[in-house]
């Protein structure tokens, strides 16, 4: 069955309701809009999503199958991460036994509804948080088929251009040094929709100053920071702490400041 139509503009809710038989998970009449995929991790771990529409301002929701995930009471395998204009990041994992964490994150467009497609996997190094510096301090490359686990509420989407096509995902977390120097670390893949049945585009991670700062209270505020919610502002993605305030960066900028605003 064809992918019925998205409607132009709809309210989701951000939780994700997971029916794992069949009998619950609403059916194409309920929910036409509907995606199927397999984890990279194990193609056993198969997971299908539905979307039962509604008119704004009453929420649509977002219905997740996952038969072979753990217990629901025990773990979210499938979270919505972020949205921006047509496109939605997903991201979906678990606890494996001598594994650890797994996770893949997935971009869903609604103008290609019947299909995910699977970001490039992040392979760069882990920061080494014991050794200090203006410059990104590295950890050692990681083994061969691993790759990093980054902080999902700390992620953000963003997406422009004509059609939408090209987009940026951003991870960004806040490190003091002992001399009470505050930066951003950052990693940063972008990409466009356009490129295929596969995403391209490469993570990078770097260690930025951050401007803005003028009260001398301002980085033992930030050195706090715990980020609550993520908002795309024009080319820039905001994370807010509600209690701390706001970063501001610019995610397709050439040379890349994150910044407090006045």
């Amino acid at each position: 069955m064809a992918a019925a139509p998205f409607p132009n503009w709809l309210m989701l809710e951000r939780f994700v309701f997971r029916r794992d038989d069949k009998g619950s998970f609403p059916d194409d009449t309920k929910a036409p809009i509907r995606a199927s995929g397999t984890t990279s991790w194990n193609a056993r771990f198969q997971f299908h999503i539905a979307l039962c529409l509604a008119e704004p301002p009453l929420p649509s929701r977002l219905y997740a199958r996952l038969p072979r995930f753990p217990d629901p009471r025990k773990q979210a395998p499938l979270a919505i991460l972020a949205t921006h204009r047509h496109l939605l990041l997903l991201r979906v994992g678990t606890n494996i036994p001598g594994r650890g964490l797994v996770q893949d994150f997935l971009i869903y467009s609604a103008y290609d509804p019947s299909s995910f497609k699977a970001l490039p996997p992040c392979t760069e190094p882990y920061t080494d948080y014991t050794r200090t510096g203006d410059s990104l301090p590295r950890g050692p490359p990681l083994e061969k088929g691993k790759t990093r686990l980054l902080t999902v509420k700390s992620m953000g989407l963003l997406c422009r251009g004509e059609g939408g096509q090209e987009f940026a995902v951003a991870e960004l977390c806040v490190f003091k040094s002992v001399h009470l120097k505050i930066y951003a670390d950052i990693c940063l893949l972008r990409s466009s929709t356009s490129a295929g049945p596969v995403l391209g585009g490469e993570w990078n991670s770097m260690r930025l100053p951050i401007i803005g700062i003028d009260n001398v209270n301002d980085p033992r505020q930030l050195c706090c920071w715990d980020t609550d919610t993520i908002v795309p502002f024009n080319r820039s993605l905001c994370w807010i702490d509600y209690h701390r305030g706001m970063l501001i960066y610019d995610v397709f900028a050439e040379h890349h400041l994150p910044r407090v605003p006045s």
